[in-house]
C-alpha cells in the first residue's frame, strides 16, 4: 500500500511535527506502515485542535464555584 498524495515534503513536515509536538522518535516513525504514521498525525492534529479551543473558551467561562 502506498500513500501517492505524501510528497517528501509532506512527509519530512508530518515527521518533524510528530517528533517535536507528539514526543515520537525518528525510529518509531520510520517503522511505521504509511497508514499508520497517517493516523496517529490525525489524531494529533485533532488534538491539537481540541486545545487550541480549550485555550480560547476556558479562560471565557465565568466562574461558577461556591465553596
Amino acid at each position: 500500500m502506498s500513500l501517492a498524495h505524501d510528497t517528501i515534503a509532506g512527509h519530512i513536515h508530518t515527521n518533524y511535527y510528530l517528533m517535536k509536538h507528539g514526543n515520537v522518535d525518528l525510529t518509531a516513525l520510520n517503522e511505521m506502515i504509511p497508514w499508520e504514521r497517517e493516523a496517529y498525525y490525525n489524531l494529533f492534529l485533532k488534538e491539537m485542535n481540541l486545545q487550541k479551543h480549550l485555550a480560547i473558551w476556558l479562560p471565557n467561562l465565568p466562574m461558577r464555584l461556591s465553596l
